[in-house]
């Protein structure tokens, strides 16, 4: 048009709009809807496996994690376990020891009733013979030797002879032999035998006390927990003989709770049993009803 300046003449209508907006032009005449590009494929797939590497490596993570908690979790019960055996051992221990400790005491008060009834029923002289001189008192040691196992001693607190099996010096006592029994001494209470007095001493003692029989040493208890009841019978008669010959007055006989049945049998046992005088079962800190304690007849 006239008046314009160069450069602009001969321009088509809206040439200045779109030079003027050139980034709307561009926005507006931009197709929709187009395919992505190869190289933009390419990216997302790059993506897309850098992703699936990444949820793979948490997976092993988590499981590697979830393992070693197991571990972790599993030591600890084993050690756990450990240690609670461990407690019911000691525990086990100090029933025994105790047991042990009161059984001791009722042979001993049961020993010493004997021999205080034979001292009793024995006259102090025989018609027609002399009086016997008194009795000389406990032969002198043979010389400073400590005492060791195989020495024949005499038990002063309960005048009986026997031999040294084995000695605790810690607790400075003994365990000695006496014909069926072994029973524990202090060692202050042993006096060493000289040869040949062991014998003489018994030949005394034979007519101030019952001869208890050479026979086998035999345990104030027997276990029966896991027999048949059908083996009760037999094998407990052999066991109240052999404990009746060695001179226990009384044992233990260990049945356990269970049902009943083998502790009904066993007391089916002792109650026509001739060895027998009284039975009963335990106390509560003895085992209860899953003991019984049997009282053998006086010799």
């Amino acid at each position: 048009p006239p008046g314009s300046p160069p450069g602009i003449r001969g321009a088509r209508p809206g040439t200045e709009a779109r030079r003027a907006a050139p980034g709307g032009a561009l926005v507006a005449g931009h197709p929709r809807g187009r395919e992505a590009s190869p190289a933009e494929l390419a990216r997302a797939e790059q993506l897309r496996a850098d992703a699936e590497k990444y949820r793979a490596r948490l997976a092993d993570q988590l499981q590697e994690f979830e393992a070693r908690r197991e571990a972790e979790w599993q030591a600890a019960r084993e050690q756990i376990e450990a240690e609670l055996r461990d407690a019911r051992g000691q525990l086990k221990r100090l029933r025994d020891e105790f047991r042990s400790v009161s059984l001791s005491r009722q042979w001993m008060e049961e020993a010493e009733r004997r021999l205080a009834q034979v001292r009793d029923s024995v006259p102090q002289t025989m018609p027609g013979r002399p009086t016997p001189a008194p009795r000389p008192a406990a032969p002198a040691p043979e010389g400073p030797r400590p005492l060791q196992p195989g020495d024949t001693v005499l038990v002063r607190s309960v005048g009986l002879t026997g031999e040294i099996i084995s000695i605790d010096d810690e607790d400075q006592t003994a365990e000695v032999q006496v014909g069926g029994f072994r029973m524990r001494a202090e060692l202050s209470e042993l006096t060493r035998q000289k040869q040949g007095d062991s014998k003489a001493d018994g030949r005394r003692a034979a007519s101030q006390r019952p001869t208890l029989p050479a026979v086998p040493d035999v345990s104030i208890e027997i276990d029966m927990r896991g027999w048949r009841a059908a083996e009760v019978p037999d094998r407990l008669d052999r066991y109240l003989n052999d404990a009746y010959l060695a001179g226990l007055p009384l044992v233990r006989i260990i049945h356990g709770k269970g049902t009943g049945a083998l502790r009904q049998v066993v007391r089916d046992v002792l109650k026509g049993h001739k060895l027998v005088e009284t039975f009963s079962g335990a106390s509560a800190a003895e085992g209860g009803e899953g003991v019984t304690i049997a009282r053998l007849a006086e010799q």
